[in-house]
């Protein structure tokens, strides 16, 4: 046995097992006692304490994997270090590093686990026959090396260790190169062609023939949680079934299938998310779900989060579907004290329902920096440990390492909380005395720099110069002189307009309104995970998509409630946004060890984006040596995010699956000719735009959404027309022309189509986009009443409380027989059924897909009776037409991704990610290309409504987007090699037999 010396801890250890390279420990096998076993775990955890083995320092850098076994018969415990796989991420130019540390006793351990290494950290798809050839050229190009292996007993044990260092595009160019040559093959078959798909041409052939058997072989590797031809519901199912239909409510089989899937999958999982169509049940599934798996004698309590506008739609809900119930709406702390004892009683008879608003739940006290300014030292002072405030800035990469210097914090450095720890937290370092062991230690201070605003406090010291921006006052001058003598971006210009502001109410002696009166709060939210953790059976978050920022409050308050309960049901009708950064904070905070054992931190959004959706690399060359790659994220998800994340706990469910009964449903463009003067000038205001942007493409690049958005908008409102401005320079770049109030041909068309359809007796919803800018809603509220059409709008103000929204528009329909309603549809997009309102208008479309999806299947339930006409009106030959062009194109990219698979131009769609705003622009430099495609909104029309009228039921359960892989799989092969659970299906193995081109496949899987 070796004596080592961990650290500066007086306990000596003897280590059977030790290897080390480059003075880092790798590996060690220990016998530690068992009071110094935290301790050592510690110290190799923070990797700056040193081993001394004889008489050389050692040091434990980066992570470590520590196993321990305690002997039962002794005070001794055996643990074994091991040096964790390192990656290097490499943002900007997207060629990674890997450090492998990989133990084994014979050379085919070591290439299978090689060969799993790179399948698992890397997103180049490999074949195991390849890994030999792989391996032979790291051996001779690369950093391959054996560690050095301290050990007295090391002719009886034969324990080895390789490091093997690579990146991610040697190891790309050994394959690709190794393909070319014909060194590896992909198809096993002598020759590069493959005889089956020689006359198949495009995805549709291909899916007609091997369609079948790809859904044969899914089916048979993936075992649902439910599977309604072969599984028995279970006694609460058939209750909860029983008591909706004596209240009046009749569940679908399909929803009942879910029910019993989602309930099978909590008894294992923490969470489900229901990702459920507008209509399609998700509040009585997820009800269902809970009562299902509960199974409890005494009653349940439930916290349900929601946006406040369908807080009275779920409180209706849980009164006709849930027997003994008890339901309690939370606004303050002091309705939860008010249900304290009843809470926490564990024999409770009744269910308990405590609802909450997301925006009640966010609410919480304001905050201020609570630290000092040093004029000795020109800087901030932590309010605990007194040192500077300092941060790690990076200052250049030399080789592998990236340097960084202490930097201190400037005065402007409070203007806002950063989304790192620079200004929230104290990283110096301290040193504390533990009187048990009479001895120092070091520590980060992690003081709190912001804390409450105190209403009794002196606070004249700070000014609030924003929501959440605050600045000394004794600092004003300074950044005000500094800031006018330097070149300003957008952003330095309002913060001197604002300091110019300041220094005019100082100098007139007039009192700045102080910030120290703001209400005195506790998060809702807080207070439930400290006071009740532990005593919440189940909480349901509503519309989960408005809570995927990451430091949203919404979104804090929704962790924090996951914390405090047992089990979590998310809804949500639109669970992506086209981007896959907008499930990372959901994920992580539905699941973070899940996030975590794939290699994700809080703040690896980045790598999260590049690992599962699509990116582009903009390269700006600084000089002729030196280059900058900046990557943007783009529309785009790889299939692979369903099979690694939401597999498991997810259920997609959508309205075909209910029933074959439902009315039809049409989305129908309408074009609208322009009037003559609106058209001459409008070509004018285009070309303009059309020749600045030739002539000053690169500077315009970030403002094209703003110019595409006033086009957008002079075609409704040719009037009061304000001059376009440049950013930079705040001159005017383009001047509409005033044409003068008055109704034009759209007006014309939307009242004469407001009129038949008030013929017919049917009430008409409208929707405007643009708010507080345009008097749109405003003027065809008055144009449809002069024609004696009843209409009146809705505004965020009117109702007051958005909670009273469905009550307000129930009043407006039944009560003053109004027939017309217009409003953005943002105030409706989620939650309301507003199935008065067969007629949908959209007189301007949204730019957000998932609102306008939402917003047009407002009133498409399960209990409509009539057709639905959803009408997209916009000036033919105009920006507008090309809006509505390309919505209806990523309509259909988005529809195929949830499985409606039209054809190969759906998958074309989908694989299109550029921005949308940019891709308006782009059409209108080119000329109007993009025109409105009737046929498109047919397509979709009819696979709507022959999925519904289709005499075979599908049944839904957990696992029902895993018969959606083959689409998703030939769009994007990477998926098939990366797999882990689908690895003996989808494998290049597999796919090598029906594809011809070793080379171009492999291209295609790297693309």
């Amino acid at each position: 046995m070796e004596k080592i010396t961990i650290a500066s801890m007086p306990e000596r250890f003897y280590a059977k097992n030790l290897m080390l390279k480059n003075k880092t420990l790798i590996y060690a096998s220990v016998i530690v006692n068992n009071r110094c076993v935290k301790d050592v775990e510690t110290k190799v955890k923070k990797g700056t304490e040193g081993y001394i083995v004889g008489n050389t320092n050692y040091n434990t850098v980066g992570r470590y994997e520590i196993l321990k076994e305690k002997n039962l018969n002794s005070d001794y415990t055996h643990m074994v270090i091991k040096k964790n796989d390192t990656v290097d991420y490499d943002q900007e130019n997207l060629n990674d590093s890997y450090t492998f540390y990989i133990f084994y006793n014979t050379f085919n351990e070591l290439k299978d686990a090689l060969y799993e290494k790179i399948d698992r950290y890397t997103s180049i798809p490999i074949k195991r026959s390849w890994i030999d050839y792989i391996y032979s050229k790291f051996e001779i190009t690369y950093d391959v090396s054996d560690v050095e292996y301290i050990n007295p007993e090391r002719n009886n044990d034969t324990l080895k260790c390789k490091v093997i260092y690579f990146k991610k595009n040697e190891l790309l160019n050994i394959v690709t190169t190794a393909l070319k040559i014909g060194s590896l093959k992909i198809s096993e078959l002598g020759n590069n062609t493959s005889q089956e798909l020689i006359n198949i041409k495009g995805i549709d052939e291909y899916l007609n023939k091997y369609g079948d058997i790809l859904c044969e072989r899914i089916e048979k590797s993936f075992v649902p949680k439910f599977n309604p031809a072969t599984d028995n519901y279970d006694l609460f199912t058939n209750f909860y079934d029983d008591a909706c239909y004596y209240g009046g409510k009749n569940i679908y089989e399909a929803q009942k299938a879910v029910i019993q899937s989602v309930a099978n999958n909590l008894k294992k999982n923490k969470f489900t998310i229901i990702n459920g169509e507008c209509g399609a049940g998700k509040t009585l599934i997820s009800l269902g779900s809970i009562f299902s798996s509960y199974k409890n004698i005494s009653g349940c309590t439930i916290l349900i989060m929601c946006p406040s506008h369908i807080l009275n739609e779920w409180k209706k809900e849980i009164t006709a579907l849930v027997p003994n119930s008890e339901i309690h709406v939370i606004r303050s702390i002091t309705d939860l004290k008010k249900l304290d004892s009843k809470i926490r009683y564990k024999y409770r008879n009744t269910n308990l329902f405590l609802l909450i608003s997301s925006e009640s739940a966010k609410m919480s006290y304001k905050t201020m920096p609570c630290v000092k300014y040093s004029k000795l030292h020109q800087g901030f002072v932590c309010p605990e440990c007194g040192q500077i405030l300092t941060y790690d800035k990076f200052v250049k990469s030399q080789g592998r390492k990236r340097v960084y210097e202490k930097t201190k914090l400037d005065m402007t450095d409070f203007l806002t909380k950063t989304e790192t720890k620079i200004n929230r937290y104290c990283n110096n370092t301290i040193q504390i005395y533990d009187e048990n062991k009479h001895e120092y230690y070091k520590k980060t201070c992690n003081a709190k720099l912001w804390g409450p605003i105190n209403k009794n406090a002196d606070n004249s010291k700070w000014v609030k110069i924003s929501d959440e921006g605050w600045i000394m006052r004794e600092h004003i001058d300074k950044i005000y002189t500094f800031l006018n003598a330097t070149k300003k971006t957008k952003k330095d210009e309002a913060l001197l307009l604002r300091l110019r502001e300041l220094k005019e109410k100082i100098n007139s002696k007039e009192n700045i309104k102080s910030s120290c009166c703001e209400p005195r709060r506790f998060s809702i939210a807080k207070y439930i995970k400290r006071r009740y953790k532990g005593c919440i059976d189940y909480l349901i978050l509503d519309e989960i998509q408005n809570l995927k920022g990451q430091d949203s409050d919404c979104g804090l308050a929704m962790c924090d409630l996951i914390s405090a309960t047992k089990k979590t049901i998310a809804l949500t009708g639109t669970l992506i946004n086209g981007y896959a950064s907008s499930l990372f904070y959901l994920l992580f905070r539905l699941s973070p060890r899940l996030m975590i054992k794939n290699g994700y931190g809080y703040h690896s959004v980045g790598k999260f984006q590049i690992d599962y959706g699509v990116i582009e690399k903009n390269i700006t060359y600084i000089d002729l040596k030196n280059k900058r790659t900046v990557p943007k994220p783009l529309p785009g998800i790889s299939p692979l995010l369903f099979t690694d994340f939401l597999l498991d706990n997810t259920v997609f469910v959508s309205l075909s699956d209910m029933t074959e009964g439902l009315p039809e449903y049409k989305e129908i463009p309408y074009a609208v000719e322009m009037d003559e003067d609106l058209r001459t000038y409008y070509n004018l205001l285009e070309n303009q735009f059309r020749d600045m942007y030739s002539a000053h493409s690169r500077t315009m690049q970030s403002s094209l959404g703003m110019y595409i958005k006033n086009m957008y908008m002079y075609l409704d409102m040719p009037y009061n027309c304000e001059p376009v401005l440049d950013k930079e320079t705040g001159k005017a770049v383009l001047q509409p022309q005033d044409l003068g109030p008055g109704l034009r041909n759209k007006e014309r068309a939307l009242i004469n189509l407001v009129k038949s359809k008030k013929a017919l007796g049917e009430k008409v919803l409208v929707y405007y986009q643009y708010t507080n800018k345009v008097d749109v809603a405003e003027k065809i509220t008055n144009a449809l009443n002069q024609e004696g059409i009843k209409a009146v709008e809705m505004t965020s103000t009117n109702p007051k409380r958005s909670e009273d929204r469905s009550t307000w528009i129930h009043n407006q329909v039944h009560n003053k027989n109004v027939d017309v309603i217009i409003c953005n549809p943002k105030l409706v997009e989620t939650g309301l059924n507003l199935i008065d309102f067969v007629n949908i208008i959209f007189y301007e479309t949204n730019y957000n897909l998932f609102t306008l999806r939402q917003a047009s299947r407002r009133s498409y339930r399960l209990n409509q009776t009539h057709p639905i006409n959803v009408y997209f009106m916009y000036y033919e030959n105009t920006v507008q037409e090309q809006t509505i062009a390309l919505m209806a194109s990523k309509l259909q990219a988005a529809l195929t991704l949830e499985g409606n698979f039209f054809n190969e131009d759906s998958l074309g769609a989908m694989a299109d990610s550029q921005d949308f705003l940019a891709a308006v622009a782009s059409s209108v430099v080119r000329g109007i290309e993009n025109k409105v495609d009737v046929d498109v909104f047919n397509k979709n029309n009819n696979i709507n409504n022959s999925k519904i009228k289709g005499e075979k039921k599908e049944h839904v359960r957990i696992e029902q987007h895993k018969l959606l892989e083959p689409v998703r799989i030939i769009n994007n092969l990477e998926c098939l090699s990366k797999s882990k659970k689908n690895k003996n299906i989808f494998d290049i193995n597999f796919i090598s037999k029906i594809f011809s081109d070793d080379i171009n496949l492999y291209n295609l899987n790297i693309k």
